[in-house]
Formats: structure tokens, C-alpha cells, sequence
């Protein structure tokens, strides 16, 4: 049995037909490219009937093509649309910027981001304005249940409290993720995997504490 195109399919094939890029399909249709990319890339299948329509109109196409009304009643799509907009109302999708430890993780331009997360909101009620995910690499945190892969999602605004994880960069210039300590001036870090030494050091820039983490399989 053929498998049933998904919308996020039907919005690719049609934006590359015209050479639209995902950029310009969010303009004229005022849906964020993020989505826009989430959808194409088949990350998530969730779309709104009034989102569907938008962007049909920001293709030139009628909202029909993208839903494949012909094949589902409009009540149906409706009652869909209607669960799944609540369900999309719970989450924020968050950029991944980068990795640790490999190379400093500046925040990004949106359409450099290597990829997005959902992340549901209540989650990120205490956090600040200012986060992001990064991709773990490494085992330093496996005593916290963080491994290798992994996202973990950063506050870049975040207070210092001792003894949560950080993101952090080194006097050379290194970045890793790692339980933040002071001790007489000094910044020790510690990881939660016995394999790991502390890192001392005189002083370290702080990027961002580490709120939540997502196992990605």
C-alpha cells in the first residue's frame, strides 16, 4: 500500500516547484520558518486548519491541495485542527546551536540553527527570554542521566546557584557542561561520571545553566 503524502510533503513539493525558499513561504504567509521547517522535515504532523490555509495562500495554491480535503470530511479536519492547535499551544521549539564540548556555542541566526526541540512550556516558566539547546558529546554527565547525544536546553540568562549544571567556557577557550562549584575564588567543575577529573580554574565564563535535558533516539 502507497503511503499517504503528509502535508509537510505536499508544502516542499509545491514551495520547490515555484523556487521559493522556506524564508520567503514564511513571509508571505506569516507562519514561522521554524514550523515551516519542522513541517517539510517530518518532525512533527501537527498543523492547524487556519495555519494550513496561510500557507497555502503564501504558496498561491488552494488550502485544499495542502489538507487533501477530497480524502478527509472538513468537520473532521476541523475537530483535528482543533485538538491538535491546543496541543501546539504547550510547547515552544527551541534552537540547537551547537554542540559540547566541541567549539563555543554563540547564539545562532535562526536559519543557521542545526535543529529544533519542543519543549513544553511549563518547563521554561522561571526561565529568562535567552534559551537554547545544545547536543551533548561526551559521557561526563551520565551520572545525571545526560548521554551522549543528548539535548539539553540552557538558560543564558540564568542566576548562578551552586552545584546545578552549566555551560561553560574555559580559559582555553574549551566549552563542556559540568556541575559549577566555588571554593576560596576558584571555579571547580565537576562531572557525575567518576571517569572524569574536577577542572580547577581561576575564573570561567559562564554561558548558561542547564534546565531541563532530552533524550533524542
Amino acid at each position: 500500500m502507497e503511503e499517504k503524502e503528509s502535508i509537510g510533503m505536499r508544502i516542499k513539493e509545491i514551495r520547490l516547484k515555484t523556487g521559493m525558499s522556506q524564508s520567503e513561504l514564511a513571509r508571505r504567509s506569516g507562519v514561522d520558518r521554524a514550523y515551516i521547517s519542522q513541517l517539510e522535515g517530518g518532525k512533527t504532523y501537527s498543523v492547524t486548519l487556519g495555519t494550513a490555509q496561510n500557507l497555502a495562500r503564501g504558496l498561491g495554491v488552494p488550502a485544499s491541495e495542502l489538507l487533501g480535503e477530497k480524502e478527509e470530511s472538513l468537520g473532521n479536519l476541523l475537530s483535528r485542527a482543533q485538538a491538535i492547535s491546543r496541543r501546539l499551544d504547550e510547547i515552544e521549539f527551541i534552537p540547537v546551536i551547537g554542540s559540547i564540548p566541541a567549539g563555543y556555542p554563540d547564539l545562532m541566526d535562526e536559519e543557521e540553527a542545526s535543529d529544533y526541540v519542543p519543549v513544553p512550556k511549563d518547563l521554561l516558566k522561571s526561565a529568562s527570554k535567552r534559551v537554547y539547546a545544545l547536543r551533548i558529546s561526551g559521557e561526563s554527565l551520565k551520572g545525571d542521566g545526560i548521554e551522549n547525544g543528548d539535548i539539553i536546553i540552557v538558560d543564558k540568562n540564568s542566576e548562578v546557584f551552586e552545584g546545578k549544571i552549566y555551560a561553560i567556557r574555559t580559559v582555553n577557550n574549551e566549552v563542556t557542561a559540568k556541575h559549577l562549584y566555588l571554593d576560596n575564588g576558584k571555579v571547580i567543575l565537576k562531572a557525575s561520571n567518576g571517569d572524569y577529573n574536577d577542572l580547577v580554574m581561576a575564573s570561567a565564563d559562564i554561558l548558561g545553566r542547564v534546565i531541563a535535558s532530552i533524550k533524542r533516539f
